[in-house]
């Protein structure tokens, strides 16, 4: 939990000596997301849970759409564990500046098989299949520039049938 804190902490003072320099010329465009409508991107934490690629395309000034895939796998002497994940989402926006706050809801489809090799069974290992949607919600801040940057700071809350997570994520990608 104190990662997270210190790496919230951490993106939000980069993010504002970073772009405290840069709005001037980018409060200039009228829209840049109708400008640069596509982004992709990678996310830390957020959607995926540990990470995810990304690709979102705003359809007008107040919307956007997008998918994104992750997958790792965990592995020991006994056993391992794949697990990928699909979110799908949505966001509103808030205003069509560079800067501007948004709201966000989706689904993560998520699936996960596990190797126990400790349970031999003849000539194969006993595996475990499973899957779950959840539910995802949140709001924060988007960053995206004229020259391409995009830059998102994401708190969700994970809606799944364990009951509710809070989360955080932070995206950096590009837009075209």
């Amino acid at each position: 939990m104190k990662l997270i804190v210190l790496a919230a902490g951490f993106a939000l003072l980069t993010s504002y000596s970073v772009f405290a320099g840069t709005t001037h010329v980018d409060t200039d465009v009228e829209n840049v997301a109708e400008e640069r409508p596509n982004a992709i991107s990678a996310e830390l934490l957020g959607r995926g849970f540990l990470y995810s690629i990304n690709y979102d395309r705003s359809l007008n000034e107040s919307f956007a759409i997008g998918a994104g895939f992750s997958y790792w796998s965990v592995s020991s002497f006994a056993s391992k564990a794949s697990i990928f994940a699909v979110p799908v989402y949505g966001n509103y926006y808030f205003s069509p500046d560079s800067n501007r706050g948004f709201l966000t809801a989706g689904l993560d489809f998520v699936g996960a098989s596990v190797t126990e090799n400790w349970r031999y069974d003849g000539d194969n290992y006993f595996v475990d299949h499973q899957s779950v949607v959840a539910g995802l919600a949140g709001g924060g801040y988007e960053y995206r520039g004229r020259s391409g940057f995009l830059f998102r700071a994401t708190g969700y809350v994970l809606i799944a049938s364990g009951g509710v997570l809070p989360w955080l994520g932070l995206t950096f990608g590009t837009t075209f």
